[in-house]
């Protein structure tokens, strides 16, 4: 770490470890281990607002706690469905279950550098072939299921096959997609919500990839349009 030359640079190094063992420090400067004065400033702001938030919390009823809690998982594209939870757990239990088995299969058969023709997926109706788990979902496209219904099929959850969604069309332009398509509200909504926050080219606004952020047009909507239909609309926005 004597080579270091900006504060923070020595903690980063050391962050990058993943066990101590045989470890030694060969070196040490000033600058090493120091924080930046102005992160040192932002914590305790930080800090002081935090402080000043749990006492406006818990002036609140236990009620309008109850209440708010609800709100913001419904507005954070949640559910309070006991029912709905209980389901998703069991969806997301299965689905890691099987990226852990399949990743498993795979690196044997990386391992052994011998690829056979199928790998079957633990708790699913369905076969995959290396790299193939977006093709399977884009049959279940063809076939004009809902993500929904892909997602029972699957065993995975709706999120997940989502995610397939917007791999597959930047992968397979091509794809038939039209039956998915939001209403034309909501479309508008985002399609306005876009060109508004492109205009303003507000850097928050933005990944360091140069994509938009879904955080910025979900807020710009005022939280109206959940999350998933404004990734559903973007895709059809792109095909323009």
């Amino acid at each position: 770490l004597s080579q270091t030359f900006e504060v923070g640079q020595g903690y980063v190094a050391l962050s990058r470890i993943k066990s101590i063992k045989g470890l030694r420090l060969m070196g040490m400067n000033d600058v090493a281990l120091k924080v930046d004065n102005s992160v040192l400033q932002i914590d305790k702001n930080m800090r002081t607002l935090s402080g000043l938030n749990v006492r406006k919390w818990e002036s609140f009823s236990e009620e309008n706690q109850t209440q708010m809690f609800s709100q913001f998982i419904i507005k954070a594209g949640g559910t309070n469905s006991e029912e709905a939870i209980k389901k998703n757990k069991k969806r997301i239990e299965i689905e890691e279950r099987d990226k852990r088995e399949f990743f498993a299969t795979q690196n044997k058969t990386t391992n052994s550098k011998k690829v056979k023709g199928k790998v079957k997926m633990a708790g699913s109706s369905y076969s995959v072939e290396k790299g193939g788990t977006l093709k399977t979902t884009r049959k279940f496209i063809e076939q004009k299921k809902t993500l929904a219904e892909i997602a029972e099929e699957r065993k995975i959850s709706e999120r997940t096959i989502q995610d397939h969604l917007t791999q597959i069309m930047e992968k397979w332009p091509e794809t038939n997609i039209e039956y998915l398509r939001p209403k034309k509200r909501v479309v508008k909504l985002v399609t306005d919500a876009v060109k508004v926050i492109k205009n303003k080219n507000n850097k928050k606004d933005f990944l360091d990839s140069g994509g938009m952020k879904l955080r910025a047009i979900f807020d710009f909507l005022n939280e109206k349009i959940s999350y998933e239909d404004i990734k559903l609309a973007l895709l059809f926005i792109i095909k323009k």
